[in-house]
Order: structure tokens, then sequence, then C-alpha cells
């Protein structure tokens, strides 16, 4: 009885301990590197920036959600969002790169 009070706890607890699914931008390849042109490098900041709104999205609602039960954010969700927010800043400092190489503005 008590082993599954425990587990009850226990699972209970564990609950509200997810990360949030940020997802991740991959830094350019040297396909992309050779291949993009001026208008496909901004449609690639676009993407940039929309998933960067979509990481502050999923992020407001974590913490809305959080609020309400009476939980926080969590490390691991803290982490994964910054994880997710560099990949962003990495590959638009990529894509400026080349876009500058290439004379696009």
């Amino acid at each position: 009885m008590v082993s599954k009070i425990a587990g009850l706890c226990a699972a209970a607890l564990l609950a509200g301990c997810t990360t949030n699914p940020y997802g991740r931008l991959e830094p350019l390849s040297d396909a992309e590197r050779t291949e993009l042109d001026c208008a496909a490098i901004a449609a690639a900041l676009s993407r940039v920036q929309g998933f960067e709104g979509h990481v502050s999205e999923v992020a407001r609602a974590a913490a809305l959600a959080g609020h309400q039960a009476g939980r926080g954010y969590g490390v691991a969700d803290s982490k994964t969002r910054r994880r997710a927010e560099r990949s962003a800043s990495e590959r638009r400092r990529q894509l400026w790169r080349l876009e500058a190489e290439r004379g696009c503005r």
C-alpha cells in the first residue's frame, strides 16, 4: 500500500516536469552555402524569425500553464528553450554572413 502511494506521488510530481518541444534550427550546410541566392537567403531569414516567434509562443503558453498549475518553468525547459534560441541565433549569423558575401543588401 505504501509503495502504491509513493508511486502515485512520484507520478504527480513528475507530471509537472515536462519539457516543451521547441525544436532546433540546423546550421547552414555546405549545399545551402553554395546554392542559396539572395531571395532564398531572405526567405531563410524570415523562417528563422518565424521559428523565434514559435519558441516565444511555446514558452509563453508553458509559463501560463505552469502558473495556473502552481508550477514553475523547470530547469530542463529553460535549457531546452535556450538551446532553441541559440540555434536560431547561430543560423541567423550564418545567413547574414552569406548575405554579405553575396552582396545581397
